[in-house]
């Protein structure tokens, strides 16, 4: 797994994914703004307090939120394809279309994520990641969380979601005990979706 872990970093050295036009002084408005352009939805729930947005030098997440009733955290980060600035070091060949490049990015973070820099991923079946997220292609993986996370939980599920042509969108659910916390985080899974009705 490990040596996996390396193949995907080897892969993603000669590509830089960006976005480009993010008002940074704008936040709020600028996640909505994001959320519209990339076709998703959050649903608003009693049980989930918004917090600040811890910085990190892994991965910029836009939205954080506590369950009130549980030691659980979701961080959110969305991608609007129409966003997404690719940068590719190869003179051979041309650069990966947008809608090819989320496994590997899915894959890289979890590299990052992970306290052991892997952990195992279940792609869900394309019925499923329909069902439940309105995606083309959904992937989960669990792992003991990196410290630079700047957490106080001891572990991570990453969740990510792609719609074609649309965008990607990533949930991090943090939390000490997977057990205790499975009920709420099954709960709270698709508060992150793509709209429907698009």
């Amino acid at each position: 797994m490990l040596r996996q872990a390396g193949l995907w970093a080897a892969v993603l050295a000669g590509l830089t994914v960006a976005m480009v036009g993010l008002p940074a002084a704008q936040e709020p408005a600028a996640f909505q703004t994001l959320l519209k352009e990339a076709g998703l939805v959050l649903e608003q729930r009693r049980d989930l307090v918004e917090i600040e947005t811890p910085t990190t030098s892994l991965y910029s997440f836009q939205k954080a939120f506590r369950h009130t009733q549980s030691a659980l955290e979701i961080r959110y980060a969305v991608r609007p394809l129409s966003r997404m600035q690719i940068d590719y070091d190869d003179p051979h060949s041309s650069a990966p279309n947008p809608d090819h490049v989320f496994p590997m990015v899915f894959q890289a973070m979890i590299g990052r994520f992970a306290k052991h820099g892997h952990a195992p991923t279940q792609v869900y079946r394309k019925d499923k990641a329909t069902a439940l997220f309105n995606a083309d292609w959904a992937a989960a993986s669990l792992f003991d969380a990196d410290p630079e996370l700047t957490t106080p939980y001891t572990s991570g599920l990453l969740l990510a979601m792609h719609k074609n042509g649309i965008g990607d969108a990533y949930a991090l659910f943090l939390f000490d005990d997977a057990r205790a916390s499975k009920l709420v985080i099954d709960e709270t899974l698709n508060v992150l979706r793509f709209d429907p009705t698009r």
